[in-house]
């Protein structure tokens, strides 16, 4: 959206012509994690369901899981394992498997 505005001194002589145009911060890779919604002159982060926002510090825009920690499910050659986000606690969940190659996992 772009406005014009026009300025006059008395009504006869133009002093100025300042145009402003709305940007689109949810164009910018970044902006929020999920969802983004453009707003006249703003925007607003949202996130899908299940997920809260969390503002950090630097003033970012995170979704995080509602609950418990996420963690990441792994596999190497002979096991299934639990991965903490932040890389510090491992369990094997499942091990002595024959020559696994991948992990397809579905939550629902």
């Amino acid at each position: 959206m772009s406005y014009t505005y026009i300025y006059y001194l008395s009504g006869l002589f133009l002093l100025s012509v300042l145009r402003i145009s709305d940007v689109d911060e949810c164009a910018s890779p970044g902006t929020c994690s999920q969802l983004c919604f453009n707003k006249e002159g703003s925007y607003h982060c949202s996130c899908s369901e299940g997920y809260q926002i969390d503002r950090s510090p630097d003033g970012r825009n995170t979704c995080r899981a509602k609950g418990q920690n996420g963690y990441l499910l792994v596999t190497d050659i002979h096991s299934i394992q639990r991965l903490s986000l932040d890389g510090n606690n491992r369990e094997v969940l499942v091990h002595r498997l024959p020559l696994l190659s991948s992990l397809d996992y579905n939550i629902k």
